[in-house]
This record gives C-alpha cells, structure tokens and sequence, in this order.
C-alpha cells in the first residue's frame, strides 16, 4: 500500500512540473510581444516629446549664448524708415534722369515712377544708412512746399520672427533624421506630413523676412515735383475763356433742367399729397368733423 502511494506521489509531482513548465512557455512569447509594444510606445513617447520640446530648447540654447557672453544680448534697433517731400519745379525736363542719378548718389535706386503735363512722381529707396542725408539734399531739387519723415520700430518683430525661423531650422533637421530611422510605415508617413507642415512654414516665415529685411535695409523716399500752378513747359498758360464759357453755360443749363425736373416731380406727387391731407383734416376736423364728433360723444357732451 506504501508503495502504490510513493508511486502516485511522485507521478503527481511528475504531473505539476510539467504543467509548470508549459504555462511558462505560452507565458514567455505573451510577456515578450506586451514588451516589444512597451519599447516602441515608448520610442514614439520619445520621438514626440523631442519634437515637441525642439523649439523650447532652441529659445534656451539662444538664452544660454547671451548669458555665457556675460548677460543679455544687445540688440541693434530695426527701423522702416519713410519720407515724403513735395516740390515745386521751374521744369521738368530732364528731372527724371536727375532722380536716378540722386539715387545712385546714395546707394539707391527708383521702384517706380510716372509723370504728367504739369507733375512728376517718384519713389526712391535709399539705404537707410544714408536716408536722413539723402532727406537734407532733395531740397536741391526745386522749392519745399511739404517734408514728413517718420519711422517704425519693427525690432521685436524681426528678433522674434528670426529666432522662429532657426526653430523651425532645427526641428526641420530634427525630422529629417526620424525620417531617415523611421522603418514603420505608419510612423514614415506621420513624421513626412509633419516635415512637410514644417517646410512650408519655413518657407513663408523667410518670405516675410526677406521683405521685412528689405524695408529696413531700404527706406522709402516718395517724391512729388510739379510746375508752378498756371504754368507750363512753355511758360504762363492763359486761361481759355471759350472753354470756361462753354462750362458756364453747360453748369447753368443742368441748373435749370434739375429746377425744372423738381418741379415736374412736386406737380406730380406734391398737389396729390396736398390735397389727400387737406381732405382728411375737412373730415376730421372740418365741417363734417367726424373726430370731434367722436371726441364729443366719448367726453358725454351733446
């Protein structure tokens, strides 16, 4: 009897081990396939956070230069500056080829520019270095009736605007290397359609700069020259009395087609509304005087 329960004792023990042992094997590809998800959740946890924090760390990368240099960065002032001068010319032959060579004087050049029988316009970009004594010289071109300068502090902007372009600059490179370890497809196309967003607003970002640079680089000078009044090239300009007769009588001649067209239009509507009120106030309060009856007639008077 002894030896019928050692037997079933060990066969038992037998029966545990290899019990054991299977649970461990179904157990072990379970645990390692949650910890392969584990590491790549993981992975993509830490390839978000560091394109989330790219542009924090390029502000203190930015902060951390100024302050090794011995505290905060001394910033030169961006300004737009701008002028207008108003002019009053003998002539205007040749004032064209005078602006040019005024422009090329300073550094500059002419954007634009159109002229008339009587005027000249112009706008000059000067180097802004230069537009205060560029100012002071475009009286030579004839006499001042009217001078304004007046400037913008564009500084925050353009730091502001420069320091989001190397942002972008770095998280662009940051990309560019996921891109290039990236073997999942999902994670291929998320970090592409990212790159993409990122490129394009680079590329608008240093579009407003260069026009931004450009302004503070160039100021603008808007220049009006124009003949005395009654003058021509050709000297004083007689009025023409023909022709202002001819505008006195077309002037006189709307006058009195508008007097007569009022007319017209108080016979037509005027005499109606007229004679519509003064019936209604004969029979409300006239002879027939229905509303003072009705007033009577409420008040208990006979």
């Amino acid at each position: 009897m002894k030896r019928v329960l050692k037997i079933l004792f060990v066969f038992a023990v037998c029966l545990a081990l290899a019990s054991c042992k299977k649970a461990k094997g179904l157990a072990e590809p379970a645990m390692a396939l949650a910890d392969g998800m584990k590491v790549r959740a993981s992975k993509n946890m830490a390839m978000a956070e560091s394109m989330d924090m790219v542009e924090e760390a390029a502000f203190e990368a930015e902060y951390d230069s100024g302050a090794s240099n011995g505290g905060p960065v001394q910033v030169e002032r961006k300004l737009i500056k701008n002028g207008s001068l108003s002019l009053e010319v003998q002539s205007l032959l040749g004032l064209e080829e005078k602006a040019e060579s005024f422009a090329k004087k300073f550094g500059g050049y002419i954007s634009n520019s159109n002229s008339s029988e009587w005027d000249f316009n112009c706008e000059i970009k000067i180097p802004s270095r230069r537009f205060e004594e560029a100012m002071a010289e475009a009286g030579s071109f004839g006499k001042i009736l009217s001078r304004s300068e007046n400037s913008r502090d564009v500084t925050d902007e353009f730091y502001d605007l420069e320091s989001r372009i190397n942002t972008k600059k770095i998280l662009k490179v940051k990309l560019e290397g996921y891109l290039s370890s990236a073997k999942d497809i999902k994670d291929l196309l998320q970090i592409e359609r990212q790159l993409n967003q990122v490129i394009s607003e680079l590329e608008s970002m240093e579009g407003r700069m260069k026009r931004l640079s450009n302004q503070i680089d160039f100021s603008t000078l808007n220049m009006n020259a124009r003949l005395p009044a009654g003058k021509n090239e050709s000297g004083f300009v007689w009025p023409d009395l023909g022709d202002g007769f001819r505008q006195f009588v077309s002037n006189s001649a709307s006058f009195f087609a508008g007097f007569l067209l009022f007319l017209f239009y108080l016979a037509a509507y005027g005499i109606p509304i007229l004679a519509l009120a003064a019936f209604l106030f004969w029979l409300l309060f006239g002879r027939v005087g229905l509303l003072i009856k009705l007033f009577k007639k409420l008040s208990g008077r006979k």
